[in-house]
């Protein structure tokens, strides 16, 4: 089965949960904790890893993190579900699955 790679110029509302972002730029997510009563804190997710969307919400993307080479506290561990702002993400490739 083949996928459907759209460009980054297609809004990312056009997405859907499951569907992977390929990140053509590091980008900063905040850290959707566990327990709601947690700090939020933020992450780095470097380029040319991967997210998965989880839900689109009004200028936000929720999604988790399904590759990231880079380790230490400031990036993002694979598994975490980020918050990204629409806003941040300017190139990437959205990938229908």
């Amino acid at each position: 089965m083949a996928e459907d790679v759209l460009p980054s110029v297609l809004p990312l509302d056009s997405g859907h949960p499951g569907d992977l972002i390929t990140l053509q730029e590091p980008v900063v997510g905040r850290v959707i904790p566990a327990d709601r009563r947690s700090s939020t804190t933020s992450c780095i997710v470097e380029i040319y890893e991967h997210l998965s969307v989880v839900d689109l919400q009004s200028g936000t993307v929720k999604a988790r993190v399904e590759s990231n080479n880079r380790s230490g506290p400031s990036f993002c561990p694979v598994g975490a579900e980020v918050q990204i702002e629409l806003a941040w993400l300017h190139r990437f490739t959205l990938t229908q699955r």
